[in-house]
């Protein structure tokens, strides 16, 4: 069963561009353009403190999504333990850009 989400506009216009990652831009205009299809890339941005006056530690958290008629299908690669390999290990970031990768590849070697 896929995930679906409801995005604001905002939401969607700000997914269509990455400013400030001018790998991960390329690869979605690449990717969009490609499929013709309306992907988008969410950056989550989650801020913690560690315990007794340490340094705040901030992390991104990527999310590849695909639209479908006016609702968003977040794009997940399940492991075997059930969860997602986007989440996993804190690189979902390079997981993602390898997947998007991966769909222009495909999409590539289907066509010569």
């Amino acid at each position: 069963m896929p995930a679906i989400v409801y995005l604001s506009d905002a939401d969607v216009v700000a997914g269509r561009v990455i400013d400030g990652d001018e790998d991960v831009d390329d690869i979605l205009q690449t990717l969009r353009e490609k499929t013709g299809r309306d992907y988008i890339v969410r950056i989550h941005t989650h801020q913690r403190w560690k315990p007794v006056l340490g340094p705040r530690v901030v992390t991104r958290h990527f999310e590849l999504c695909l639209a479908c008629g006016g609702e968003w299908q977040v794009v997940n690669l399940c492991t075997r333990e059930g969860g997602s390999i986007f989440h996993d290990d804190g690189h979902s970031r390079e997981h993602v850009m390898n997947y998007m990768l991966g769909l222009i590849a495909g999409l590539a070697s289907g066509q010569t």
